[in-house]
């Protein structure tokens, strides 16, 4: 079996993405320092942790993907610190390596939407966990099937559109059902607001992987 250890993937600033025990949300971050001697690592501890409450010994997921490559990383929290810079530190429990498959890249967001099918044509709230150029997640408590075609009315802060999408899978959750949808067509205002939606969330997510080097100096 082959052994995977931290700093054959991951470097001080690599961009990684963090999903706590018991949340559905994905959060951008970025490796501060690595300790193979102990198959530890620091991140930077990001302002949207402060509305969980996290404490020594939580479980938090790890997620680093690349052209080719996605590792999974299961770790624990073993040390908070506020000064100078708010870190965290995690242990290494496992590392999983799988291919990357995905033909574009998925941002985490956070948005309600309203998930609508032939058999069920007045709609379902969902929320949204994360979203590319061709598919995107979603979690709702109304059962689909995989193969199912549904309209999706995605509401974002300031406006919404509407794509229709093929339901591609499914898993469960403790939140609910999540699915993972391939977009089928959507008109070309829809088309323009969903790329300059992920255009913005790439660039939040870069600006933070740029600055964080300069912040921990």
């Amino acid at each position: 079996m082959e052994i995977i250890e931290i700093t054959d993937f991951l470097q001080k600033e690599s961009a990684v993405k963090t999903q706590l025990q018991d949340s559905i949300e994905w959060i951008p971050n970025v490796v501060v320092d690595l300790h193979p001697e102990t198959e530890e690592l620091d991140l930077l501890y990001d302002d949207r942790y402060g509305s969980n409450l996290i404490l020594v010994g939580d479980a938090i997921k790890l997620n680093y993907i690349d052209d080719k490559v996605q590792y999974m990383v299961d770790a624990w929290i073993t040390g908070i610190r506020i000064e100078p810079v708010k870190i965290m530190t995690l242990k290494v429990v496992s590392i999983k390596k799988m291919a990357n498959l995905r033909k574009d890249e998925r941002y985490s967001v956070n948005y309600g939407a309203t998930i609508s099918s032939y058999d069920s044509p007045e709609g379902t709230f969902g929320v949204v966990t994360n979203i590319s150029i061709s598919g995107l997640g979603f979690i709702a408590r109304q059962t689909f099937l995989v193969g199912d075609v549904v309209k999706i009315s995605i509401h974002l802060p300031s406006s919404s559109f509407i794509v229709d999408a093929e339901i591609v899978r499914s898993s469960e959750t403790i939140k609910g059902t999540e699915y993972g949808v391939s977009f089928m067509r959507h008109d070309e205002e829809a088309l323009e607001e969903l790329t300059a939606l992920i255009e913005d969330i790439k660039e939040r997510e870069d600006r933070l992987s740029r600055i964080v080097g300069f912040n921990i100096i």
